[in-house]
């Protein structure tokens, strides 16, 4: 997975699936449909469409620190607030930022900023 820092101030998803499917953002904008804000549904299609086998999870401290996929998240205070960002084996690589963090870094960063993981997009396997 190369690190891709977002192209613009909405295409968090769409950076997210460009990193996991190992292609450019313009690329992974074609797949999900658009270049701006999208959604969760909008993202299991797109890593489906590069091959992935993946699957909707709650969150849970294991897959994030174990699994690959995409985490979802929300604010507390802001019901309009969404985020994408890649986890891969204990480390976290947020498309705003540019640079991997670790799990519980990048956990005890994002609920400062009164946001949670709401939930994945979990990658658990490729198609040949």
């Amino acid at each position: 997975m190369s690190s891709q820092k977002q192209l613009l101030s909405d295409n968090c998803g769409q950076t997210c699936v460009a990193m996991l499917a190992g292609v450019d953002q313009w690329g992974a904008m074609h797949a999900v449909g658009n270049d701006h804000g999208t959604s969760p549904g909008s993202l299991h299609k797109a890593l489906e469409k590069f091959g992935f086998v993946v699957e909707r999870k709650k969150y849970t401290a294991k897959e994030l620190e174990s699994g690959k996929g995409i985490a979802l998240i929300r604010s507390k205070s802001d019901e309009t607030y969404g985020h994408a960002v890649v986890y891969r084996n204990g480390d976290v690589e947020d498309p705003a930022i540019g640079m991997p963090m670790g799990v519980d870094e990048y956990v005890r960063y994002i609920t400062l900023a009164d946001r949670h993981v709401s939930g994945l997009i979990a990658i658990t396997g490729r198609r040949v």
